[in-house]
């Protein structure tokens, strides 16, 4: 996986964690899993990105 990629996945996961947890404190239950819902699926993207950068650097190693 590309190190960058796994980096971000982890900043986005804890940013979405981070930002429930505000909105949990303030009562706001619906918008707190929102926002942990948020940040999970962004993490997913940036771990899908890497995968498509290794797939294609395999299928096509002359490509940078």
């Amino acid at each position: 996986m590309n190190e960058y990629h796994m980096r971000k996945a982890g900043r986005e996961f804890s940013k979405g964690a981070h930002n429930a947890q505000d909105k949990a404190q303030n009562g706001q239950m619906l918008n707190a899993a929102g926002e942990a819902i948020s940040g999970t699926a962004n993490a997913a993207v940036e771990l899908g990105k890497s995968a498509v950068e290794r797939v294609s650097a395999v299928v096509n190693p002359d490509h940078r």
